[in-house]
């Protein structure tokens, strides 16, 4: 059974007291670091578990996916601020000062945990197969998914496109999808940003693009992976009935990275079809997908022949007409 991983956010350790505190905006070719952060604001861990799950979920709306500048993003975090901390914690963000740096490097774990989901997602398929422990199948699998954007659909099989269905239903993107509705526990509604008009459309392309990356790193043999045999501990990934153990390995390079510089173009592509969905077809998709966050299901059904079908002019524009 597979269910998308919880949120792994990174917890910042305490550092000595010795660490001078930068709250005034200096240092700016320093790391900031949760000590820097203006005092009392990490009280009742509202820092962690309510202001930052609330700019996730900003950031995962109608923006650049991979975005948004410093500009709309302090003024944003101004507004989530003052409603948040009520008065209580008077602080004016600046661009240079440690609200902002620390909440980038959240934002930064925030996007690369779609790729951590994507990967645990498919290593726990993969397990669930003996016919997986050839490389072979798994590499054809992972190109037939990728043909003509076959890992979207939720009903795939046969080799004509245009009868596939579910389209932005497959249990890969729903689950990987999940990462970030673990992630934006805890947000608040901020009155002044109009939430009305709040969406996670971003996040859901990030989630997608996560998909595509992860399937690519296989097909390139970039993914292997290394199956522990009868393991009893409590050895991190993916077991199968048999206690096997599959441990994924990606290779190292910044080339292999789910990031901006090599996978921000093919966001914007998927982010061009998910933006045209009307708001009940998009809402659905969101329902569907928090259904994984409570009921563990099966990833099997996502698996159909690695038959492919033959190449399209433009892949993407079909994805235009929702079905």
């Amino acid at each position: 059974m597979c269910q998308a991983p919880p949120s792994k956010r990174a917890k910042t350790d305490s550092h000595s007291k010795g660490v001078s505190s930068r709250r005034d905006g200096s240092g700016t070719n320093h790391q900031y670091q949760n000590d820097d952060l203006p005092e009392g604001c990490q009280d009742g861990n509202a820092w962690h578990r309510v202001f930052i799950p609330s700019v996730a979920h900003w950031a995962g709306g109608d923006v650049e996916p991979w975005g948004p500048d410093d500009s709309d993003l302090r003024e944003t975090m101004q507004e989530m601020w003052d409603h948040i901390y009520r008065g209580q914690i008077q602080h004016e963000i600046s661009r240079s000062g440690a609200v902002m740096k620390v909440a980038k490097q959240r934002l930064m774990e925030w996007r690369g945990e779609f790729g951590v989901a994507a990967c645990s997602i498919l290593t726990v398929f993969f397990a669930q197969d003996a016919d997986f422990l050839d490389p072979v199948t798994r590499v054809d699998f992972s190109k037939a998914m990728l043909k003509q954007n076959r890992f979207i659909f939720r009903d795939n099989s046969g080799l004509i496109p245009k009868n596939w269905m579910g389209m932005w239903r497959s249990s890969f993107i729903l689950q990987t999808f999940v990462s970030h509705l673990n992630f934006t526990f805890g947000r608040v509604e901020i009155p002044a940003l109009n939430a009305k008009k709040s969406s996670t459309r971003a996040a859901f392309a990030l989630a997608v693009t996560a998909v595509y990356h992860t399937l690519q790193l296989v097909v390139n043999g970039n993914m292997t992976f290394e199956i522990i045999q009868e393991s009893r501990g409590k050895r991190k990934g993916a077991k199968t009935d048999d206690g096997d153990v599959w441990m994924p390995i990606i290779a190292k390079g910044e080339q292999y990275s789910f990031s901006k510089p090599i996978w921000g173009g093919m966001t914007l592509k998927f982010m061009g079809p998910i933006s045209a969905l009307s708001d009940d077809d998009f809402a659905t998709i969101v329902e569907e997908a928090q259904q994984y966050a409570k009921i563990s299901k099966n990833v099997g059904n996502s698996r159909t022949t690695t038959s492919v079908a033959p190449d399209e002019d433009d892949i993407f524009a079909d994805l235009f007409a929702f079905r």
